[in-house]
């Protein structure tokens, strides 16, 4: 079974324009804890980020949309030229 994080950096690329915390454990399963996906975005996954907030339709609290970075992929490598003294 796939990590949690690997499972929620998936989830993450497959809806480019964002989730919640909530939207992220329901697609994951009923028995996800929503408080495990938020530690895991926080602690666990440098590539994951905010990137706006946004309200209940009820008016309530925000609630940040995460994403993850996209990685080019075609990056080139950098070339190694030893700097001389």
């Amino acid at each position: 079974m796939k990590k949690l994080q690997e499972q929620v950096r998936e989830l993450l690329r497959k809806n480019e324009d964002g989730l919640t915390v909530p939207e992220i454990a329901r697609a994951l399963g009923p028995t996800q804890n929503p408080r495990a996906v938020r530690a895991e975005l926080i602690n666990a996954m440098g590539d994951a980020y905010i990137d706006r907030y946004t309200q209940s339709a009820a008016g309530g609290q925000y609630s940040p949309v995460w994403c993850v970075v996209a990685v080019p992929e075609n990056c080139p490598m950098p070339d190694r030229v030893k700097v001389s003294k």
